[in-house]
């Protein structure tokens, strides 16, 4: 009877054993499991994120690439004016600014939108030498019955040979409201002497 006590006892002890060691690999499991979740859950925002950021990126691209088409589309409304007027400078360069770097034609324009003013001119050699260090300083003037805002623009040539000549353009943005005017002063110097000043404006 004593026997039979025994045995049963070493048997529940055995099968307590047991019990531990699937509870204990159990929980052992389930804290695995937990750590290979969250830190995929992790992994999973820091993508989220990472997606989002590049979805930003991509938007800000498009925006520039529809501005840049915009421009391109002003620039090519803007081609066949600027074709006729370097036309009209093919014929005038041989009696305008004889002897001299001169502005030979100038002009401005307005962007589709409105946004920004496009000033463009065109630089002659008419000397007997090369011009060096050439610089055209165009000063735009934006103004009405209360306030004006003035901005320079520089563009600069490094050499000019005899008879050459050269079209420039710049453009800077209008100023927020409405009811603007607007001058362009157009400056023209070689080695820091004035040789050439030409003006133009909206009133």
């Amino acid at each position: 009877m004593s026997e039979k006590k025994v045995v049963g006892r070493n048997a529940a002890i055995v099968l307590g054993t047991l019990c531990i060691i699937l509870v204990v690999g159990l929980i052992g499991t389930m804290i695995s499991y937990a750590s290979v979740i969250n830190e995929k859950d992790n992994t999973i925002a820091s993508l989220n994120s990472e997606i989002s950021s590049l979805q930003d990126q991509v938007a800000d691209l498009q925006d520039q690439i529809t501005n840049l088409q915009n421009e391109v589309a002003n620039l090519q409304d803007l081609s066949p004016i600027l074709i006729n007027q370097m036309e009209i400078i093919n014929h005038t360069t041989n009696i305008n600014g004889l002897g001299t770097v001169r502005i030979s034609w100038f002009n401005f324009y307005s962007t589709s939108n409105g946004t920004k003013l496009g000033v463009a001119a065109a630089i002659v050699n008419n000397s007997s030498v090369p011009a060096e260090n050439v610089s055209l300083i165009v000063n735009v003037l934006f103004y009405n019955y209360i306030t004006e805002h003035s901005t320079n623009l520089t563009i600069e040539i490094e050499r000019l040979d005899i008879g050459d000549w050269c079209m420039l353009q710049r453009s800077t943005e209008v100023p927020e409201g409405e009811g603007w005017h607007f001058s362009v002063d157009f400056t023209l110097y070689v080695n820091g002497v004035e040789t050439d000043h030409q003006s133009i404006g909206c009133y």
